[in-house]
Formats: structure tokens, sequence, C-alpha cells
């Protein structure tokens, strides 16, 4: 029997080890599954699940001294920028073997561990720019060969760290720039395959031997960067082991001569950068000692802001493949008629910021394939149109910002121009021939001369202009100059001070899709002719965008824009405009956009935007605005975007209707929150309305005192306002006052007549009677009676502020703790209300169902009636319902005898001390006793 109870306990207990063994595994599958789900925490890392179930961690910024170990180990991606660590050890990132991107950026580090990056097989970004590293370890990065970022930027390298890097076969991009690099080779480099940019900029690199780049020669790069080094010269045939570079930087060097040697060989350059190198001069090549050499291709060069002063003749023979060259900002006087000569591609020359004042004959005769020509800011006083024979090809040229002043009588040869500018130049007058030859210019800049009229064949030749500025110009009159210019799309006369002579200035310039006039001298008599009923933009069909702002435009004509069917945008900003005549714009059925700002319509009419079925946008603001008719939007159904900023809105009309969908900009306005505006504040909220600048729409001082200066979207009418509220308060308080005043003549007739004969005598001199008693005549100044409950209320409140307020009070009686010693209770009270110059009981809901309180109170009053003086005033600590009050206390406040509330407001007490002092003065003498 025993042997079995053992078996069966055995059983039980294996039983109960196995439940706990199958629990335990559920345990560590469930935590397994919710750690995948979601990602582990750190305290200052922030750590990001990717979708393939690895991680990225941030945590850069965290004052971090070492390599997090509590990282999970299926991190991809690690960022501890901005740290303080300053040693890499060997286990660092032994967890982390699953890394590919890590960031080390602007950290304190000094030394690495030979095996700090060994677990690291699957790394390709390494980032550790911006430490104090001095050397990289042979062998430290051997195990990373999938790497193909390694950035070492602003460290304290001395060289170029060859035997840590020569074997990553995968490298694309290598950046030492910001180190101590004074020299590089990349002899011992023989795998990479894949390099495409070298940054060595910002090192101390003072030359750069001839066969540094032979083991690149395989590579297509992106990038050469050598910019900020003290690069004196450029050895000739240096990049030559090169086979294709995008883009080499040479700026900001020391390099004095710019040799075409340099660059010859089987070279394939896309841009050649050479910008602030204090270039001087220009070495031509010297054919004879370089037969046989591969010409190179470099297709772009620039040379700009250097100290160049010459360009020799034939100074880029050799350059074939170069399509384009600038050398802006540099000290060229002079250019020679081959001075370009062997730029045969050429497209593109840029030689403006120069000091050049005058252009050979032919000066590009060389480069007939020229397309853009930047001329401007020299110093060039007359332009021969010979300069720019046999650029048959030219489509811009630029000679703005020169000294011109006169034009050669000679016809243009270069029929191909499409743009020519000559703003910013000296001329006074346009001849008539000026632009003869040029009969397919499109585009013509030539604002900012001292131009004063035009000559009416000035653009006869120039049938197919489409844009034309001239703008800022001392022009005082146009006798329809523009009128048969059908192709013109763009015509801007802007600031130049205009008058017209004739409505016909633009009459049969049917193409016109943007007129620029504003900030001239325009009236709407220039506008539109009375006498013949005539536009100014008479013909204008397709006229998109019209500009008049700045001008005198008030009170125009019904027909001035009649004819404006296809247009836009109009602006008519700063115009002086005070009137808008309705049906102005009723015939501009397409326009979205109408710039009204800055105006002085004050009261504008109902009809003022009749027509504008298409309008979105309303650029309203600065104008006076006082009122907004309720019919003002019903013609603007689609408008989107009202701007009524900076006018003088106080309230908005009931029934106005604006559009249902409007983005509307109420801001700056004086708005009255009243119940005026009560209905439009829950339109605001009950429509598809976004206020704009809602921070800065308030309500005016005019407002409900609650809500001055606070934003118009806090003002609440539900809490101030009700229906028809004005009226019935009014009708009600008349009623109950009328009421009131009835019963209370009839049951107080006498009292009524009793006060009327106090009012007479006060007319007529009356004065209360004061007691002859003074203060100085009692021994003490004041006696404070108050219940026990109203004890903390007496200790915390009054009598601190009593103390600090009235510190001529030397004796004050605080309650029955301050009685008379040796005396019966009700003795001691009678004998503190005999020698108290005054009295002050504390009301409250607690103390008037006090008996003993109220015993009080009846023999204060008792004292009154024996002294015929009023030495006791009440104070009620807090609201107590009539209803509630003591028979004593409402015969006590009928007499109109002394009694003060305390207010929790700051101003409510201020006034409650100040007619407590008042009261402290003198004891009145009494005419009747109270009824006790």
């Amino acid at each position: 029997m025993t042997a079995s109870r053992m078996h069966s306990s055995m059983c039980f207990l294996s039983c109960i080890l196995l439940v706990l063994w199958v629990v335990s595994l559920l345990s560590v599958s469930a935590v397994s599954t919710l750690d995948q789900m979601m990602p582990p925490r750190h305290n200052c890392c922030h750590i990001e699940n990717t979708t393939q179930g690895m991680y990225k961690a941030y945590c850069n910024h965290c004052h971090l001294k070492s390599v997090p170990q509590d990282l999970p180990n299926r991190t991809i991606a690690l960022d501890l920028s901005h740290n303080f660590i300053s040693q890499l050890q060997s286990n660092s990132f032994g967890h982390l073997w699953n890394l590919i991107n890590l960031n080390l950026k602007s950290n304190a580090i000094v030394h690495i561990e030979n095996a700090a990056f060994t677990p690291l097989l699957h790394l390709k970004v390494l980032c550790l720019s911006g430490n104090k590293l001095t050397q990289i370890q042979p062998g430290l990065l051997n195990s990373s060969k999938n790497l193909t970022v390694v950035d070492l930027g602003y460290n304290l390298i001395p060289s170029v760290p060859l035997a840590a890097i020569k074997d990553l076969s995968n490298l694309q991009k290598l950046i030492l720039m910001k180190n101590s690099i004074k020299s590089f080779d990349f002899q011992s480099v023989s795998k990479w395959r894949r390099i495409s940019d070298v940054n060595l900029s910002r090192n101390d690199i003072t030359s750069i031997s001839k066969h540094a780049f032979s083991p690149l020669q395989n590579n297509s790069m992106h990038a050469l960067d050598l910019r900020n080094n003290k690069i004196t010269e450029v050895t000739p045939g240096v990049f030559s082991d090169l086979t294709i570079v995008h883009f080499i930087y040479l700026d900001a060097n020391n390099i004095n001569k710019f040799e075409v040697l340099a660059f010859m060989g089987n070279l394939k350059i896309k841009k050649l950068s050479l910008i602030g190198t204090s270039l001087k001069e220009i070495i031509p090549l010297n054919k004879s000692t370089c037969d046989g050499v591969d010409i190179p291709h470099i297709l772009n060069i620039e040379l700009s802001n250097n100290g160049i002063f010459d360009i020799p003749q034939y100074a880029f023979a050799g350059f074939n493949h170069t399509l384009s060259l600038k050398i802006r900002q540099n000290r060229l006087t002079m250019i020679s008629n081959t001075s370009f000569c062997g730029l045969h591609s050429l497209e593109i020359l840029d030689i403006s910021g120069n000091q050049i004042s005058s252009l050979p004959l032919a000066a590009f005769h060389c480069n007939e394939n020229l397309l853009q020509l930047n001329i401007s800011h020299n110093q060039i006083l007359r332009l021969h149109p010979g300069s720019f024979v046999q650029l048959s090809k030219i489509q811009q040229l630029d000679l703005s910002y020169n000294m011109l002043s006169s034009w050669k009588y000679l016809r243009w040869t270069i029929k191909s121009l499409l743009t020519l500018n000559i703003s910013f130049n000296n001329f006074n007058k346009f001849p008539n021939h000026m632009l003869w030859g040029l009969q397919n210019l499109k585009i013509l800049h030539a604002s900012h001369n001292k131009i004063r009229g035009y000559s009416p064949f000035l653009f006869a030749q120039t049938q197919h202009l489409q844009e034309l500025y001239l703008t800022s110009e001392a022009a005082s009159y146009l006798a329809e100059v523009f009128r048969d210019m059908s192709n013109l799309k763009i015509l801007n006369l802007s600031h130049t001070k205009l008058t017209m002579n004739s409505t016909n200035q633009f009459s049969r310039a049917v193409s016109l899709g943007e007129l620029y006039l504003q900030y001239n001298n325009l009236g709407r008599k220039s506008l539109f002719d009375n006498e013949t009923n005539q536009s100014l933009f008479a013909g204008q069909a397709v006229l998109k965008g019209l500009h008049l702002q700045g001008n005198s435009l008030n009170n125009m004509e019904t027909g001035t824009f009649s004819s404006l069917e296809s247009l836009k945008s109009l602006d008519i900003s700063h115009s002086e405009i005070k009137v808008l005549k309705p049906g102005l714009f009723q015939n501009l059925t397409s326009l979205t956009t109408l710039y009204l700002r800055g105006n002085s319509i004050q009261e504008p009419s109902a009809h003022a935007l009749y027509g504008l079925h298409s309008l979105r946008n309303l650029f309203f603001e600065k104008s006076s605005v006082r009122s907004l008719p309720i019919t003002l939007f019903n013609d603007t159904p689609h408008l989107f975007k009202l701007f009524l900023s900076e006018n003088h809105l106080s309230t908005i009309f009931p029934g106005t209707l604006f559009p249902t969908t409007i983005h509307l900009d109420l801001s700056q306005n004086p708005l009255s929150c009243t119940c005026d505006l009560a209905w439009f504040r829950k339109w605001v909220e009950l429509s598809n309305v976004v206020l704009m600048q809602s921070n800065k729409t308030v309500c005016s001082r005019s407002s409900f005192e609650t809500v001055v200066d606070h934003p118009f979207l806090l003002f609440n009418p539900d809490e101030l306002c009700s229906i028809n509220v004005t009226l019935i308060v009014s009708v009600s308080l008349a009623l109950i006052m009328v009421g009131y005043v009835a019963i209370v003549v009839y049951y107080r007739r006498w009292w009524v007549r009793y006060h009327l004969y106090l009012l007479k005598l006060a007319i007529f001199g009356y004065k209360d009677l004061e007691g002859k008693q003074h203060i100085e005549d009692y021994r003490d100044q004041l006696n404070v009676m108050f219940s026990d409950g109203d004890e903390d209320w007496v200790n915390n409140v009054m009598r601190p502020a009593m103390e600090e307020k009235f510190p001529q009070f030397e004796s004050i009686l605080w309650g029955d703790d301050y009685l008379e010693i040796g005396l019966y209770l009700v003795d001691a009270i009678h004998h503190a209300l005999e020698n108290s110059f005054k009295t002050v009981l504390v009301i409250s809901n607690q103390s008037v169902e006090e008996t003993w309180f109220m015993t009080k109170l009846r023999m204060a009053l008792e004292h009154i009636n024996d002294t015929k003086l009023d030495k006791v005033v009440l104070i009620f600590k807090e609201n107590v319902e009539e209803n509630h009050l003591p028979y004593l206390v409402r015969l006590f406040l009928s007499a109109n005898r002394p009694y003060l509330k305390w207010e929790e407001d700051e101003y409510g007490q201020n006034l409650f001390w100040a007619k407590l002092e008042k009261n402290f003065r003198s004891n009145k003498v009494i005419n009747n006793a109270i009824p006790v």
C-alpha cells in the first residue's frame, strides 16, 4: 500500500514538472515572437523596425562614451554621430555582425584597435569624419570587403592610408577632405575597379606626381575633388592615365598658369573647374612638342574668379571638343579675333565681369558653332555689329551692364539670334536701324537705359519678336510703337513714366499674353477714350495677365476691360482707386486673380465684382474697406482665397453671402466681437472655411470685455449672446423696474417720503452728524467678533492684511481670546463694546447658525441704540442667501447700516479695504433706534 502511494506521488510530481516545462517553452516562444513584433528599447537610442525584420538604431547626440552593448544583433544601420566616443575596441561591435551602415561622425575618436571592425563582414558604408584620427592602421578594414563608401574627412591624417584601403575591391567613394595630407599616390592600389569619387579637398597638397592616377585608368570616375589645396602647378600629362572623369575640381589652389599640355592624352572630362586659383596666364599649346599626343575631350571649362588679364592668340588650341568656356570675373581688358581660335566646337562662351572696353571686328570668327555669348558686366563703349560676323548659329547675346551709348550704322548679319540683352547701358535713343538684320529675334531686353522715346520704325524688321522688356527707361511718350507687333507675347513697359497719345498703341498686337504697365503716369483717360468709346486694350483677345499697379486709376470707365474675355490675372493695386464703378469687370469672365490691395475703397459697390464668375483669388488688403455689401460676392461662386487683411472692418452684416468653401484672411481688422457678429462667428465654425492668419485675427476694443485682444476664434457667442438679447433684456428690465417701483412706492410710501426729505436736506446743506468721541478716547481701536468656524480665515487673511494696511491701530481685540480677564463672558463682551472705537462682526453661513455669535450681534445692536453712534460694521466673508439671514441682520441692513462684502478678485479687495478705511474714520450719530 505504501509503495503504491509512493508510485502515485512520483507520477503526479512528474506530471507537474512536465506542465511547467511546457509553460516555460510557450513563454519563451511568446517572448521571442513579441521581440520580433516590437523593436527593443534603449535609454537614448531611437530604434526603428525595417520591413525585413531588421533594425535601424539612431544613437546620435546621446552623450555616449562607448558603443552601446544592448543593441539588437539584427541592427543593419547604426548612427553614433555627435557623441563623445574616444576609442573603438576589438569587442565594440562583436554583437553587431549584421551592420551595413555605420556612422561615427563627430566624436572624439583617437584610436581604433585592429580588430574593431573584424565582425562587420557586411559593412558597406563607414563614416569616421570629424574625429581626431592621426592614422588608419594597415589591416583595419581587411574583413570589410564589401565597403563601398569610406569617409575619413575632417581628421588629422597626414597621408592617404593606402595600406588600409588598397584591397577594398568594391570601394566607390573615398572621402579624405580636411585632413593634413601633403601628397598622394595611388601606385600601390591594384584592386580598385569601381572607384568613382575621390575627395581630397581642403588638405595641404602642393603637387601631384606624374603617374599618381595610373592604377585608376580603367575606372570611369564621377568626380576628382582637389579643391582648397596648395597646388601650384599641374604637371603635363598628370591626368593622362585617367580615361573618363566627369568632374575635376582644382578650385582655390595656387595655380598661376593654365597649360593645355597638362590635360593632353586620351582623357574625357565633362567639366574642368579652376575657379579662384589665382590664374594669371594661359599658356597655349605648342604643337611642335606634342605631336602624336591625343587631344583631350574636355566639354566644359570654368576659369572664373581669377586674375587672367590676357588671352593670347590660339590660347585654347587643342580643346577641339570643348562646348562651354567660362572666364567670368577676371581682369581681361581686351581680346583679339584669334583669342578663342581652336575652340571649334564651342557653344557657350562667358567672358562677363571683366574690363573689356571694345570688341575687334570678327572677334569670334573661329567659333562658328557658338550658341550663347555673354559679354555682360564689362566696359564696352561702342558696339559694331561686325564684331559678330560668322556667328551663323548664335542664339543668345548678352551685352547688359556695359557702357554702350551709341550704335554703329551697320546691318546685323547674325540672322539666327533669338535673344539680345542690352539692358543697363547708357543709350538715350535707339536708332531706327538698330535692329535691322535681326528678323528672327524673339526676346529683347533693353531695360534700364535712358530712352526718352521710341521710333515707330524701330521694330519694323523684328516681326517675330515675342518678348520685349523696356522697363525703367526715361520714356514719357509713345506713338503707337507696338501697334503692328502681331507676334509679341510679353511686353514690359513698367517704371517708364509713360503717357500715351492714343488708345491704338496695341491695337494689332493681337498675340499679347502679358502686359506690364505698372508704376507709370497712366490715368483712367489713358485707358479709355470717351470720345471714341475705345479702350487701350481693344483687340487683346488672348491677353492673360495685365499689370497696372502703381498708376492713378480712380473711377475707371466701365468699358476699360470690356474686350479682355481671356484675361486670367488683373493687378490694379496701389492705384489711388476710391470708386469701382458697377460693371467695370463684367466682361472678365475668365479672370481668376484680381489684385486691389493698397487702394482707398472704403465702401465698395454691391455690384463691384459683377461678372467675375471664374474668380478664385481676390487680394483686397490695405484698402481702407469699412464695410462689405451683403451681395458683394454673389457673382463669385468659385472664390477660393479672399484677402481682406489690414482694412477697417468692424463687422460683417448678417446675410453676407460668401462662397461655401473659402480661405479667408481678416487679420489686422478692428473686428467688434459683439452679438452683431455672432452669426458670422457661427458661420465660420459650421462652414468649410479656413481662417488664414487666425492668430492675427483678434477682437477689437469695442468687443465684449472678456474677448478684447483675444483671437476671433475664441469668441463664443453662445455664452455671451442670445436671440434678440437686447430687446428681451431691455423690455424685461423695464417691466420689472416699473412693477418693482410701483409696489415699493405703495408699501413704503412713508419711507419714500422720509428719504425724499433727507434728500432735500442734503441738497440744501445736510451734513451727517458725527459724534464728539474720537478714536484716541477709546482704549481699543477695533473689536473684531467672529464665530469659531471663521477663525482660520480671520487669522490667515483678514488679520495679516489689516496689520499691513492699518499700522496705526495698535490695540485690536481679535475674538474672545482677547476679552477682559476676570469678568463673566457677557460682561466682558459689554466691556469690549464700550471700550472699542469700532466693532467689526464677520458674517458667514456658519456664523448665522451659531447661537453665541447671534448673542454677540444682539449685544452690539443694543450698544448702538444705547450710544446713538454707528459703531458697528458688518463684514460678509461670503454670500449668504437672503432667506438664510437672521432677523437681526436684516434689521441692521434695513436701516442702511455700514456693511462690506469680501471679494476674491484683486480689484474687489482694493475697494473693500478703501471702504473699510472710510468707515474707520468716525462714528456717525444715528437718528433712529434698531428695534431689538
